[in-house]
Order: C-alpha cells, then sequence, then structure tokens
C-alpha cells in the first residue's frame, strides 16, 4: 500500500510541475534534431547563452565558448535577435543516422554591439544552406548530430565579430 501511495504522489507531482507530463510540455527535447533547435533558438531568445551552449553539439562547444569569450575580450556584448522562428521539417540521413537536417523559417540573427561600434551589428545566424522563401522569410537547414543518443544542434564555423 505504502508503495502506492509513493507511486500516486510521483505521478500528481509530475503532472502539476511545469513541462512535466503535461501537455503543454515543452518541444524543447534532445529526444529530436528538431528539438535540439528549437532549444537552442529558445534559449538564445531568452539571452540565456549558457543554457544554450548545452543544445550545441559537444564537438562545437569550445568554438561557441571562444565567441563570447572574445566578445568580451573586445567590450562587446552579444544578443540573439529572433522573429517569427519555427521549424519546418526534419530529415535524418539514410546512410548517416546520427545526422539530419532541421529546416526552419523565420529569423535568428546574432547581434554585437559595444562602445567601439556605430550601433548593433547583426548578421543572419544561418545554417549550412540557406535561402528565402516566397513570402520573404529566410529558411535555414541546419545540422545536428547525434550523441549518446542525444540531438544537439552543430556549429561548425566560426561566428563573426565584426572589426572595430
Amino acid at each position: 500500500m505504502r508503495g502506492r501511495v509513493v507511486c500516486v504522489l510521483a505521478i500528481i507531482a509530475a503532472t502539476t510541475l511545469p513541462g512535466c507530463g503535461s501537455s503543454s510540455a515543452s518541444l524543447d527535447t534532445h529526444s529530436s534534431p528538431g528539438g535540439a533547435v528549437r532549444g537552442f533558438v529558445n534559449a538564445v531568445r531568452a539571452d540565456q547563452l549558457d543554457a544554450a551552449r548545452e543544445w550545441v553539439a559537444p564537438a562545437g562547444r569550445e568554438q561557441y565558448a571562444a565567441f563570447f569569450r572574445q566578445a568580451k575580450l573586445l567590450d562587446l556584448t552579444v544578443h540573439f535577435r529572433v522573429s517569427d522562428f519555427s521549424v519546418v521539417s526534419e530529415h535524418v540521413e539514410p546512410d548517416h543516422p546520427d545526422r539530419a537536417h532541421v529546416l526552419t523559417r523565420g529569423e535568428l540573427d546574432v547581434c554585437v554591439d559595444g562602445p567601439a561600434l556605430s550601433g548593433a551589428t547583426c548578421s543572419p545566424f544561418q545554417g549550412p544552406e540557406s535561402g528565402v522563401a516566397a513570402n520573404g522569410s529566410s529558411d535555414d537547414d541546419y545540422v545536428c548530430t547525434r550523441e549518446g543518443g542525444r540531438w544537439y544542434i552543430s556549429i561548425d564555423a566560426p561566428l563573426p565579430l565584426p572589426a572595430q
């Protein structure tokens, strides 16, 4: 009987905590490529840049952290601008089941500002293939990799810092 009570209490707690067992649970998850992209985008949208790092593939985390260290050394602030962003589709490569492409629509820009700049400089934070949709919104193809059963967004190229 005591075991059933503990189990029932655990179920009640899980269904009343935000995002735990509720129908409004977040779509940010490492269990799918699209979830990894959403997790990264939602973290940078909220200016939670350290949390965003956890959505970056382990192989790219040092590069991600180095970008922010360099910006700090140059007395620059970095933020992301997100507008009308959504995941359109995801496709796991048949020959490489730990690699996927996530097609997104909307705007995701990385913006840099600092005393030596004449205002914020924003550049598209794009996947390896991008284009412009018929409605003028940009489409981006982000590569994701699965490591240890968890999906991450891959950042292969350095993010550019503006010359001062």
